[in-house]
């Protein structure tokens, strides 16, 4: 139902409307910058410490989702590699399919080819975090913190 590939150029457009998308759902109220976006792929890209999975359907080539996956060192042991992601998104007609679980399986084989040891998936409060959270214990993960915000 589905093809996943890397990142491309012509990728980009899709991505860029995908964080305003996510950006309304998530209420998160922080204005996305194309710009700082498209850096900050490009900079993961040519340091090696991560990519951008795409999922599109099979049949027309429309874009169903993507996840980013970047790693680095654990800040007090250098030798102790973690991939954290930095967006995950299935378009909403194709939630309830196998599109974000075949996502985060590539995630996962990425994560281990950049030499991580675990990996960290993030599920917010304002996104259906009743059916990720399901999803993601359904895959082996466990809670490991709660996070908090304050805005300034």
């Amino acid at each position: 139902m589905f093809q996943y590939t890397y990142i491309q150029p012509t990728d980009i457009p899709d991505i860029l409307n995908t964080a305003i998308e996510f950006n309304i759902e998530s209420q998160c109220g922080v204005p996305v910058d194309p710009n700082s976006l498209v850096d900050y792929i490009v900079k993961t890209l040519e340091h090696k410490v991560g990519n951008v999975i795409i999922a599109r359907q099979k049949d027309d080539l429309k874009f169903a989702g993507t996840l980013m996956v970047v790693t680095d060192s654990m800040w007090w042991d250098k030798n102790y590699k973690i991939a954290s992601e930095v967006f995950w998104w299935v378009a909403p007609e194709f939630r309830g399919s196998s599109c974000g679980s075949d996502m985060l399986i590539i995630g996962e084989s990425l994560a281990r080819e950049l030499g991580a040891q675990e990996f960290h998936m993030f599920c917010l409060e304002s996104v259906n975090p009743d059916r990720v959270a399901s999803l993601l214990e359904r895959s082996g993960y466990v809670q490991a913190q709660r996070m908090f915000r304050k805005r300034f």
